[in-house]
């Protein structure tokens, strides 16, 4: 049992030995490279995708591998047009020195554009400082930032055939993005349910679909319900602007009227029958003030 507990921590201490000097050998070669001495150790965007309207936070983690002094360092980040710094902001950092081997953590917090298109846009990172020797050392690098707004769907009927007088018929559904960011090559299903026969093709192409527009598509089904309402689930895939695949289950609901309920007849009716009501109860209020007067 001993022997097994020596043995691991012999292996654990062999892995970080060599994770440390793999570091070593990092820094030893940025050393060797033009007298560069400050050394970016790691660079993280949080999130990694940001919307358009959002903020994103810049995390940049420096260190000194010399072992001297650094003076006089500015880093800079210069964004790509669709981003901003963020408000209160500003888009550099100096640090009067950077003491031998000293290691900071730097934040920049930048805003996409609420009007910008997503994609994949590109930053740059400027660092300059003066070494141990008073050489000015400048150095650049690309920051590769994504801007990802989500479409965001939703689904409703817009027209149906069926009535509790006809059982079969075609029904309509509006898809519609409410999102910043088109849905691509969008497919609908409408799945199996006890409620209803599918009697069409279950499966609906609809392609891409932009911010603010919307699609019809229409499947012929009959009711086995006797119900006044019944859910209809739908299922939609998409890809988003960053061609990742979403799935998404959405649940329209039909109401299931009678003939007469939606005959123009019926409704004026029913108008009719409001303004007869509404007539009465004026008639009888100002009879009912009348008659106060007199008393």
């Amino acid at each position: 049992m001993k022997k097994s507990v020596i043995m691991f921590l012999l292996i654990t201490a062999i892995i970080l030995s060599g994770v440390a000097s793999a570091e070593l050998d990092i820094e030893r070669q940025y050393l060797l490279e033009y007298g560069k001495v400050l050394y970016i150790k790691n660079i993280t965007i949080e999130p990694s995708e940001v919307a358009p309207g959002n903020e994103a936070l810049l995390k940049i983690k420096i260190k000194n591998i010399d072992k001297y002094f650094l003076r006089d360092v500015v880093v800079a980040l210069e964004l790509p047009e669709s981003f901003a710094p963020a408000i209160g902001e500003l888009p550099y950092k100096k640090i009067r020195t950077i003491e031998a081997y000293e290691t900071l953590d730097l934040y920049f917090r930048v805003l996409a554009l609420p009007d910008a298109e997503p994609g994949v846009y590109t930053a740059k990172l400027s660092i300059s400082y003066l070494n141990s020797v008073g050489d000015v050392v400048n150095e650049t690098r690309e920051i590769t930032l994504i801007m990802a707004g989500q479409p965001e769907l939703i689904a409703y009927v817009s027209d149906s055939e069926l009535y509790k007088e006809k059982r079969a018929g075609e029904v309509t559904i509006s898809i519609a993005n409410k999102g910043l960011s088109k849905a691509k090559l969008l497919t609908a299903e409408l799945k199996k349910s006890k409620d209803y026969e599918i009697l069409s093709s279950r499966k609906k192409y609809v392609g891409d679909l932009e911010s603010d527009d919307f699609e019809e598509i229409s499947f012929l089904i009959k009711l086995k319900t006797k119900e006044t309402s019944v859910k209809l689930p739908l299922i939609l895939e998409y890809r988003d602007e960053m061609n990742k695949q979403h799935k998404k289950e959405l649940m329209p609901e039909l109401k299931i009227y009678s003939i007469k309920e939606i005959s123009p007849e019926s409704q004026t009716k029913k108008i009719l029958l409001i303004v007869v009501i509404i007539v009465l109860l004026v008639y009888f209020i100002r009879k009912r003030k009348h008659s106060k007067k007199k008393e």
